[in-house]
């Protein structure tokens, strides 16, 4: 029995995964966890978009860069306040599942 299929099988997916998101220019996705994360927005990527449409940033988290997937209320909030001048943010999550989960954005303190 090849014990060492799924190890070899699990390197070869995150390996063509790392090289075709280099290939993109992409980073690696931020999936936020419940409670607030703090985010700094890199303002000299344009925002892109998934393939069903929701709005991707270029940030921080804890000094490591990832693309972060928002919603549109969350990128709404986002453009508007870095028209203000803020390029940092508190994103609040609440909930667990598709149904339950809502966000908040506000103005990290470091910018206000």
């Amino acid at each position: 029995m090849k014990t060492n299929f799924w190890k070899s099988e699990d390197d070869r997916v995150k390996k063509e995964k790392k090289e075709a998101f280099e290939k993109k220019g992409w980073k690696t996705f931020f999936n936020f966890p419940q409670g607030t994360t703090k985010v700094t927005v890199d303002l000299k990527v344009e925002p892109r978009k998934t393939q069903t449409g929701k709005p991707i940033l270029r940030g921080s988290v804890d000094g490591t860069v990832y693309d972060i997937p928002i919603t549109s209320v969350v990128y709404g909030k986002i453009i508007e306040f870095i028209n203000d001048g803020a390029v940092t943010f508190n994103i609040t999550r609440v909930g667990t599942g598709k149904q339950d989960t809502r966000y908040g954005v506000e103005i990290a303190g470091s910018d206000q």
